[in-house]
């Protein structure tokens, strides 16, 4: 988010100091390195690195001039699923001692009344800028915004980050900054119902045996709802919706707000595990002593990042029947997993496989060559992004969570 929101308005002519505490990513950055391998960086920041308008360093004191200063630091959720704070108290003080007359701009999400809170903390005008970003896109998506929320409590600061986003032609909504911090959550909130609504047809088309993907294909042509984000499969993960999720949970029962319908979603995105389980299990018998691959540990392709990833879940409860998990990963390393570095490795010898993350390269499997390295040719495709004809033709029983149960023993 950080480096996103730097590159972006660096390249919209502004001059950008980052500040970044942490010595490693510092040098990362210097040396034109992405440290968590987001596209983008360093081609699409070249010029103003060149001209110097986008500049790196681990000290505050830089910030001295800055007319406005974005607060992009993480916000995790405790084991109760309150927000912690402390790194968003902390360098918003530090900003506003260094230059107590900036704007701080929180990008951050956070609960409703953080802005507010901020401002009280050191004196300073606060405003609520949320970011609306996927990772492995989110230099792309902050320069191809499908909107942008400026929450503040006076017009000049609307002036201001009216001026800072200046060239980006999409809406600007203009509100206050209790209204702008909700609305990240409410996008978030809203994509993680969608998710786990999909699964819930999933699961009762496998029952009654309908397609389930046919049916949501046809939910989605309706302009009301939209076919994005209602594709059935291992559900979601990673940094921001079950961390958003958790957080309005806490925030729904801390004021009264019956929080049922997130708690719904929660439930379901969670049995995920257990269906992909229970299914080994079926065709398998007892899993104990087999040999299972997962291809995919990242929460999502295009990253590394395995944060709150279900395909790490998925290793963890297969291993906990007792299997041998032989994991793959185009990125992602874990550590205590026994991982391989091809697919086909990671395959050979499988009693069954699990498609648990949906990289490009798994579609592009010769199924006559996975065919020959499994013990036995079962993939459970749970992201459904395996052409299955194909891997069928070759012999391979493909079983995808949005299409009608097999019997037993096919």
């Amino acid at each position: 988010m950080g480096l996103a929101t730097a590159v972006g308005l660096s390249k919209k002519g502004h001059e950008i100091v980052c500040v970044e505490r942490d010595e490693e990513k510092l040098r990362a950055l210097s040396r034109r390195e992405s440290p968590a391998g987001e596209p983008g960086y360093p081609a699409e920041a070249s010029e103003a690195l060149d001209e110097g308008r986008l500049v790196f360093t681990g000290n505050y004191g830089d910030l001295r001039g800055c007319r406005a200063i974005f607060l992009t630091v993480g916000t995790p959720v405790s084991e109760t699923g309150a927000p912690d704070l402390s790194a968003l108290w902390s360098a918003g003080q530090e900003a506003g001692r260094t230059e107590p007359e900036a704007l701080l701009v929180v990008k951050s999400t956070a609960p409703p009344g953080t802005a507010r809170r901020l401002s009280e903390m050191t004196g300073c005008r606060v405003a609520s800028n949320p970011e609306f970003l996927r990772e492995g896109y989110a230099i792309y998506d902050f320069m191809n915004p499908s909107r942008i929320v400026i929450g503040v409590d006076s017009p000049q600061d609307a002036d201001l980050l009216l001026e800072l986003y200046r060239g980006f032609e999409v809406p600007k909504v203009i509100t206050d900054t209790r209204t702008a911090e909700l609305s990240k959550y409410a996008s978030n909130l809203f994509l993680a119902l969608k998710v786990s609504f999909a699964n819930l047809i999933a699961d009762i088309a496998r029952a009654t045996g309908a397609s389930g993907r046919e049916a949501l294909r046809v939910a989605g042509m309706d302009p009301r709802i939209g076919e994005r984000y209602l594709a059935p499969g291992l559900g979601w993960g990673g940094s921001c919706l079950p961390k958003d999720l958790r957080a309005a949970l806490w925030l729904a029962r801390e004021l009264g707000v019956d929080p049922k319908l997130l708690e719904a979603a929660e439930e379901i995105n969670a049995s995920r595990i257990a269906l992909v389980v229970g299914i080994l299990r079926e065709r398998l018998g007892s899993l104990s002593d087999k040999e299972i691959a997962v291809l995919g540990l990242a929460f999502k392709p295009g990253t590394q990042d395995t944060r709150d990833s279900q395909a790490v879940k998925l290793v963890k409860a297969l291993s906990e029947e007792g299997v041998r998990v032989r994991a793959y990963d185009p990125k992602a390393v874990v550590s205590g997993i026994t991982q391989f570095s091809e697919a086909l490795a990671a395959l050979s010898g499988a009693h069954a496989a699990v498609i648990a993350t949906d990289w490009e390269e798994f579609a592009g499997l010769d199924p006559q060559e996975v065919r020959k390295a499994m013990r036995f040719p079962l993939i459970v495709d749970a992201r459904g992004c395996l052409p299955a004809e194909g891997f069928r033709a070759a012999g391979i029983e493909v079983i995808r969570l949005d299409e009608p149960a097999s019997p037993v023993g096919v």
